[in-house]
């Protein structure tokens, strides 16, 4: 309950107090929770296919909710690469014939700057792609 104190999570008794903390309409909510509690009782999430074994109803207040943000976990750094974006070995000598290119291969290395991995995929792809294309085939 301490969260409920520091006003992280707000606590409602009814189905209309939690619409008025999240600025919905009542019946909304409502119909909103009634169809999950459905879905938890029929064993099937027909709107997201979430797993039955995640699924528990909502169904006796008081009912809880809190803000939430979009975030993005991510990691960052893994294979070590050259301009080309031929992957190195721990002896530093690229790896014959191994390119990589995405946020596994991120410039930013330490940092994680939301969206840019995108960019990186692009960018490195082309390089990598083009670095491939040079290399006088097997056959």
């Amino acid at each position: 309950m301490a969260e409920v104190d520091l006003g992280i999570f707000i606590r409602a008794a009814t189905t209309a107090e939690l619409a008025a903390a999240i600025g919905a309409r009542p019946e909304a909510v409502a119909a909103a929770l009634e169809r999950w509690n459905a879905a938890c009782r029929n064993g099937a999430d027909e709107d997201y296919g979430r797993p039955k074994a995640s699924m528990m109803a909502l169904e006796n207040p008081p009912f809880y909710v809190a803000r939430v943000h979009p975030l993005v976990s991510n990691t960052q750094g893994g294979l070590v690469h050259d301009s080309l974006h031929r992957v190195l070995g721990v002896d530093g000598a690229p790896i014959q014939r191994l390119f990589a290119a995405g946020e596994i291969t991120s410039v930013f290395g330490h940092l994680y700057l939301s969206g840019g991995n995108l960019a990186e995929c692009f960018v490195g792809g082309q390089i990598a792609g083009r670095a491939a294309a040079s290399i006088n085939p097997w056959l």
